[in-house]
């Protein structure tokens, strides 16, 4: 083993053993190294990739926003992060790119549940609205209680958001 493959086997070690995603790419965005968890998330074998060229090996890629930010990290040489959906996966992904002398290291992240959960919470967040929505323009009043009676009346005015109780009262029969 030469001196140069002997500093970098730890490090290759210590990236591989992160619960993220990495691949090393070089200048002509051939892949030099890819972690277990990276292959996982790029679906194909690493003796697939090693060697070859992302950009040939998926072209469905190429304008998206993967391949304009990883473009941008090389052309401004700084760090970056961003998050993207790759469709062909049907999966949410976090990358942090630093550009290197010799290319990329880009560590991916799965991010779908998060991205899910937020989908969840937007939507129920957009169905509150409505609903205060429509009850703030509605001419009428609107009551609701129990059958029963157990609970007091509640009702909804259009002229105000809070709530208000009208005391309760007693059941009355009548006869004809």
């Amino acid at each position: 083993m030469q001196q140069g493959e002997q500093n970098i086997t730890p490090l290759i070690m210590l990236l591989d053993s992160l619960n993220e995603g990495v691949f090393l790419i070089d200048t002509t965005w051939r892949f030099v190294h890819v972690s277990e968890k990276a292959e996982e998330f790029i679906g194909k074998a690493r003796e697939e990739l090693l060697g070859h060229n992302m950009w040939e090996l998926f072209p469905e890629a190429i304008g998206t926003n993967l391949f304009t930010e990883l473009h941008r990290a090389v052309q401004e040489n700084h760090l970056t992060r961003f998050e993207g959906y790759y469709p062909r996966l049907h999966k949410w992904f976090e990358c942090r790119v630093a550009p290197c002398t010799n290319g990329l290291t880009v560590l991916v992240q799965d991010i779908t549940e998060r991205k899910q959960s937020e989908e969840i919470l937007r939507e129920s967040q957009e169905s509150e609205e409505r609903f205060r929505l429509m009850a703030n323009t509605m001419p009428q009043l609107v009551w609701s209680g129990r059958v029963d009676g157990a609970e007091p009346l509640t009702f909804l005015m259009n002229e105000s958001t809070s709530t208000q109780r009208c005391p309760k009262t007693r059941k009355v029969h009548t006869t004809g």
